[in-house]
């Protein structure tokens, strides 16, 4: 019935993305934090940041648009590191670097 409240209504895609998405991106972030030090983000600070997620997207059009075999990460985990880079971003700005 239109308006009728329903027992388990279908979760928003920002609950879905909370759910599905982000524990797999902060779990690689973990990881990758390991090679990198905890300290990495802050060696060329929000620039660097950019310029990572820059050289991701490139890869990321390459793989989705121009239909190219990537052959060392696959097209989640180049997503996966353009949030987390997204997210050491936001805090390089925030600490000021």
């Amino acid at each position: 019935m239109v308006g009728e409240k329903k027992e388990n209504p279908a979760k928003t895609p920002t609950e879905r993305i909370m759910d599905q998405v982000l524990p797999g991106v902060i779990s690689r972030m973990v990881e990758k934090e390991k090679d990198y030090g905890p300290e990495g983000y802050q060696y060329l600070g929000s620039k660097g940041q950019f310029s990572d997620m820059s050289r991701k997207m490139l890869k990321l059009k390459r793989a989705v648009w121009d239909g190219q075999t990537m052959v060392g990460e696959d097209i989640d985990e180049m997503l996966d590191d353009i949030i987390a880079h997204a997210l050491l971003m936001k805090l390089c700005r925030r600490e000021g670097y």
